[in-house]
């Protein structure tokens, strides 16, 4: 336990993996200058700076369970290009966007930050919440009947009267725009039917109400903060509009008097089928998997580069560990807690 904590905010963008954002950052474990790897027709392709926006480059790879693994290749780490083309190999030079990598020099940059599952986005934000997808590998399909009904933190939250919100991006534009919020696979919450009725569902809000609820200084004690589709940063979207939207979470709270007492957690949910060079270690049949970037902030924390391996569960641990919770999931008792990247 943390004793200065008072809030804990989790902010989780989409589909890019660290090498690609993060992997020039000073310090940390990136990429190396020859990382050439083959293609289906046998040539090589190496990793290559993307200073601007074409229609390639802006490309959705492919991120399905199938996919993945194929990229993954038991830990070879080569099948990237053979599995979605060479556009995978783009990075992002950190010239590109100055005010955001000054911002993540500022925190704790966590370069062994791996996400949950070797797939897509719905297993990752399940073992995020719950420790566990419940076998689920791929995303629900668009207007599917899905359901979850496992124990959440968030259940474990409400029990203990400990205030928490969910502010989710699009939530706020009536029927069809909780439509999309659900569809966009961001809040795993919306395919909870409990979460949907009273009274659970007075902790579903609008994004808005975030950044008025730091002004007013009535923040609960755990947000997590689910983006508009637009500024997920999730291809073919520009991700400097999911920068400049964690970016100003960033600066809204910094300038909050909450902020002393405050710890922000910005991650991002899967690769996306993205190239990243470090294999992730294998805990069990579902990961871990691609690593991601991730970045910690507080009012309270020495900026640096923490080498600790992490993976979703381990915020969840760190989150139950904090207001003396039980673990959920095999997962979240086998990786460290999250507070290890603060002491």
């Amino acid at each position: 336990m943390i004793p200065w904590l008072n809030h804990i905010v989790v902010y989780t963008l989409e589909n890019r993996s660290f090498d690609q954002l993060l992997g020039q950052c000073p310090g940390v474990a990136g990429f190396g200058p020859d990382i050439r790897l083959a293609g289906p027709d046998g040539n090589g392709v190496s990793s290559f700076p993307m200073y601007r926006y074409s229609g390639s480059q802006c490309a959705n790879p492919t991120h399905t369970w199938v996919k993945i693994h194929e990229a993954w290749n038991q830990g070879g780490m080569d099948g990237f290009v053979k599995a979605n083309g060479p556009d995978v190999m783009g990075y992002f030079p950190i010239t590109r966007f100055p005010a955001f990598i000054k911002a993540v020099q500022e925190g704790i940059v966590l370069d062994q930050y791996f996400s949950s599952v070797l797939g897509p986005t719905m297993p990752n934000r399940l073992y995020q919440i719950a420790g566990t997808s419940h076998g689920l590998r791929d995303d629900p399909p668009i207007f599917g009947s899905d359901q979850f009904h496992m124990p959440t933190l968030f259940d474990q939250l409400s029990r203990h009267r400990v205030a928490w919100t969910y502010y989710i991006g699009d939530y706020g534009l009536g029927s069809i725009g909780r439509t999309i919020a659900k569809q966009a696979l961001f809040c795993p919450l919306l395919w909870f039917p409990r979460f949907l009725r009273r009274p659970l569902n007075r902790h579903l809000m609008p994004l808005g109400g975030f950044f008025r609820d730091v002004q007013t200084r009535r923040l609960p004690a755990v947000s997590f903060l689910a983006p508009r589709y637009l500024r997920s940063a999730h291809p073919p979207f520009p991700v400097q509009w999911g920068l400049a939207s964690a970016l100003h979470v960033l600066r809204t709270l910094r300038s909050s008097p909450l902020w002393k007492n405050t710890l922000y957690i910005l991650q991002f949910d899967e690769a996306g089928g993205f190239f990243d060079p470090v294999p992730p270690p294998i805990v069990d049949s579902f990961g871990l998997g691609i690593r991601v970037p991730a970045v910690l902030w507080s009012g309270r924390a020495e900026p640096g580069v923490c080498h600790t391996v992490f993976d979703h569960t381990s915020v969840l641990r760190f989150i139950e560990e904090q207001y003396e919770l039980p673990l959920l999931g095999e997962r979240t008792a086998q990786m460290a807690s999250l507070a290890l990247a603060l002491v």
